[in-house]
């Protein structure tokens, strides 16, 4: 099952362990999904947010 994140916080030390990280475009939200080695993670923020996520990121991203 996957784990909604809600503290940012938490989300340094999850973007390091991702493999990769899908990014879903809902209204004036966005939705991204974290996929670990053992855990998909998902957090919902506001589009300026996502880009100062995004920008934090190295592995690869994906759009849909």
């Amino acid at each position: 099952m996957p784990e909604e994140i809600k503290d940012l916080s938490k989300l340094d030390a999850i973007i390091a362990q991702a493999t990769e990280c899908r990014v879903k475009r809902i209204g004036d939200k966005v939705k991204m999904k974290f996929r670990t080695k053992h855990k998909l993670y998902t957090i919902k923020v506001s589009v300026n947010e996502a880009e100062t996520i995004r920008s934090k990121i190295s592995v690869p991203i994906i759009d849909y």
